[in-house]
């Protein structure tokens, strides 16, 4: 009861203590691993919700949380730093994975020859990376080749996979000129902190 709360476990006051721990000693840890293109990963508390009402000290409490991920990086690799990082402070939580697919990081092999076509005619002269998810990461999870087309106006090509320029009109080859070819895109991995 709120009244006596020194009586309880405060699940709220837990939680907390473990997002700052996340937010900054995990943060840390990520600031210091670096892709050369996409920079660094991310994480960041989208939502907590926790308690029933202002007078009772609360027994649940629950965070979600945003991962960017780089390539190479795995769900289990991600929950293992984790709970490692709360475990250096003396901390717990139930970590539950949210999507409960994968959403890898995108890395297309800027020398494939129809990446260097796409390259070519868009005017670019060397791959970059972007911040964002994108489903092109799962085709090419799947051994599809692809790439995301980036910029604003997020023209997709013809053909997923193998782009076929040497068929594409004149319009759409002004269109590709306006359009990035980017090799590399960020993953996602979205999780929930528990307390109880």
């Amino acid at each position: 009861h709120g009244a006596r709360p020194e009586l309880g476990r405060n699940a709220i006051h837990s939680l907390a203590q473990c997002i700052v721990a996340i937010e900054t000693d995990y943060a840390a840890l990520l600031r210091k691993r670096r892709h050369t293109l996409l920079g660094h990963a991310t994480i960041n508390t989208g939502t907590i919700r926790g308690g029933a009402q202002p007078n009772i000290v609360p027994d649940h409490c629950e965070a979600d949380l945003d991962r960017r991920t780089l390539p190479g990086e795995t769900f289990t690799k991600i929950r293992r730093e984790l709970l490692g990082v709360l475990a250096r402070r003396g901390l717990k939580a139930k970590l539950i994975d949210l999507k409960g697919f994968t959403c890898p990081a995108l890395e297309t092999d800027p020398g494939l020859p129809w990446v260097r076509d796409f390259m070519r005619v868009g005017r670019q002269k060397k791959p970059i990376g972007v911040d964002y998810y994108c489903d092109a990461a799962n085709l090419a999870g799947a051994g599809i080749p692809t790439r995301e087309p980036g910029g604003s106006e997020r023209v997709r090509p013809r053909y997923v996979g193998g782009v076929r320029l040497e068929g594409a009109g004149a319009g759409e080859r002004r269109a590709l000129r306006g359009v990035v070819a980017v090799q590399h895109v960020a993953g996602e991995a979205g999780l929930r902190l528990e307390r109880r």
